[in-house]
């Protein structure tokens, strides 16, 4: 099934953890990645345990009790976290906060990593607006697993977001191409897509197929940054430490056998999660 370029921006994937992008860099009109090693001694790996391909990122958090406190993304962890630090793994993981799409985890390197020696992220005060000038650090798949920013880029409004409610059987055919691409099976690509009731619309006939559109829930924003699969889980940064909220999708249009680049959804953090950090410690400014 063909899709008209003037076709409305489909999802590519509500998690950008899983695995690797086709040779097409995702790139915004006025933002770019770049190596950087400004934030490394804050940044950590993280993967869900069995799902090594699946690196992500997360990065330490400044709190008044110096604990070793690690953000990121649910979906990038699942229920069994893996955490690497510096090639180090984490001996223990300890979910400590839980909103939405965002966990807290006090972690241990039994001994090997301790709070005075690693660098750390603050909560950003400031309400998220649109055109707030924002960047983004973490581990884009594409870049052997190096360290990478898009700066110089800003909030956009929510409503530039929107993705099928369903996917269409040749919408699925085209992400488990790009999934085999990644280095996904089309086995489980067809098993992820089942459980998203995908399978179930492909029997249908093509007339009776939905076609309604919707917002992405989980983004509160969109913004110009650059991010590929594998920002899940960082920090979207206004200022030098200070994180406003997390990567939350990657939106395409989908055309030919690899999407196109369209923008990118930012989950900000709820004044209700800012109110339950603040009680675990951790720092605000």
């Amino acid at each position: 099934m063909s899709m008209r370029p003037s076709a409305v921006s489909a999802l590519l994937a509500a998690a950008l953890a899983v695995g690797a992008p086709p040779a097409a860099a995702v790139e915004f009109e006025n933002s770019r990645f770049t190596r950087t090693g400004a934030h490394a001694s804050a940044m950590v790996r993280a993967w869900q345990k069995g799902r090594s391909s699946a690196k992500a990122s997360a990065f330490f958090v400044e709190n008044r009790d110096r604990r070793l406190l690690v953000m990121t993304a649910k979906h990038v962890v699942g229920r069994h976290p893996v955490f690497q630090y510096r090639g180090r793994r984490a001996t223990s993981a300890r979910k400590l906060l839980s909103d939405r799409d965002v966990a807290i985890y006090e972690v241990s390197f039994g001994g090997a990593v301790r709070y005075a020696s690693v660098g750390k992220f603050h909560l950003a005060r400031a309400k998220p607006r649109v055109g707030l000038p924002v960047s983004v650090v973490g581990y884009p798949k594409g870049f052997s697993g190096a360290l990478m920013a898009s700066r110089n880029c800003e909030l956009l409004p929510r409503n530039r977001l929107l993705h099928p409610a369903v996917f269409h059987c040749g919408d699925l055919d085209r992400w488990c191409a790009y999934a085999k691409a990644a280095g996904k099976s089309r086995k489980t690509c067809h098993e992820d897509a089942a459980r998203r009731g995908r399978a179930r619309v492909c029997a249908r006939p093509f007339a009776e197929r939905p076609k309604r559109y919707e917002r992405h829930r989980q983004s509160t924003h969109a913004m110009n940054c650059a991010a590929r699969l594998g920002n899940s889980g960082g920090p979207v940064l206004t200022g030098r430490r200070g994180v406003i909220g997390m990567p939350s999708a990657v939106f395409a249009r989908i055309k030919g056998p690899y999407p196109r680049s369209r923008g990118v959804g930012v989950a900000a953090f709820s004044q209700s999660f800012k109110a339950r950090a603040r009680r675990l410690g951790i720092a605000m400014r």
